[in-house]
């Protein structure tokens, strides 16, 4: 999970836009409770950490449209995931 949020975080940092992790900051408790669920339900498995290294590396090729696309689809594959595996379990994670 530290290692989820840390790359998020880093990403929002080298940016050069310091409204990225500023309009973030108040959403990190919300974005926290929202990852640790796709690591424990949707079962990503390595596909995330790869995810998370074609981003890095679309940022460092200068990639702008190529790193937010795959930033899209990460984010919406784990929303995706999430949904259904809430939808096939009991739904416990969206009581706490």
């Amino acid at each position: 999970m530290r290692c989820d949020v840390d790359f998020h975080r880093f990403v929002y940092e080298e940016s050069g836009n310091p409204l990225l992790g500023e309009t973030a900051e108040p959403h990190w408790v919300y974005l926290r409770r929202v990852m640790a669920e796709v690591l424990r339900r949707a079962a990503p498995g390595p596909e995330i950490w790869l995810q998370h290294e074609e981003i890095l590396a679309a940022i460092v090729r200068g990639d702008e449209n190529g790193a937010a696309a795959l930033a899209l689809s990460h984010v919406e594959g784990a929303a995706d995931r999430l949904s259904a595996a809430l939808a096939a379990g009991d739904g416990s994670a969206t009581r706490n």
